[in-house]
């Protein structure tokens, strides 16, 4: 899973073969969201019943400022390694 973005705590990635919409996950050591990068707008994705994903509204908000500013290598990314899906 390549790494978009990372500060040393905080990381974007994409994780190869992932389903669509077009999305990232950002995570820390404590904290995990799926932001969806199909629009030009970056929005936090729904969690399913099964996920076991942890995340607090400082978190999430901290998500979307970061992909908003790395939105155009997050698509970038997730073009490259979804071979243009």
């Amino acid at each position: 899973m390549p790494t978009v973005w990372t500060n040393g705590s905080i990381y974007i990635t994409v994780y190869v073969k992932d389903h669509q919409p077009p999305h990232v996950h950002v995570s820390d050591s404590d904290n995990e969201v799926k932001v969806d990068i199909s629009s030009d707008v970056p929005a936090l994705m729904r969690r399913s019943k099964k996920e076991r994903i942890n995340s607090n509204k400082k978190f999430d908000k901290a998500a979307l400022k970061l992909v908003a500013e790395h939105i155009v290598v997050c698509k970038e990314v997730w073009r490259l390694k979804h071979n243009g899906e």
